[in-house]
């Protein structure tokens, strides 16, 4: 082989090696949707009393109590699940903006909890 064959084999080689993925032959993990978010309506109060989430993170409330309830933002985010109606659940999506997202039950208003958005 000449040198001149020898240094493109190499070059090539090393070209290869630049291009291929670093984890050839090996599993690469992929992005993990967030794990669920959850408030608990029980004895007229919201477990936990703050909720730290993902901006756009699903957030699933279940009502324990026997009486209706809402998760209803208190200030200018857009959240509100309406009732929940006693043993049920429902679902909302948090606010896109970065903060501290207080709400309230607008049946029981001293019920209150807040959402950190991070």
């Amino acid at each position: 082989m000449s040198l001149a064959h020898r240094t493109t084999v190499l070059a090539l080689v090393a070209a290869c090696a630049v291009l291929a993925p670093a984890t050839a032959g090996h599993a690469t993990a992929q992005p993990q949707p967030p794990s669920p978010a959850r408030i608990v309506i029980e004895n007229f109060g919201f477990t936990p009393a703050v909720l730290k989430v993902s901006p756009g993170q699903k957030v699933t409330v279940v009502n324990r109590d026997d009486a209706p309830h809402t998760v209803t933002a208190d200030g200018p985010a857009t959240f509100n699940t309406g009732t929940i109606t006693a043993g049920g659940t429902k679902t909302f999506t948090a606010p896109l903006r970065h903060g501290s997202h207080p709400y309230f039950c607008n049946i029981h208003q001293f019920m209150a909890g807040r959402l950190d958005v991070r």
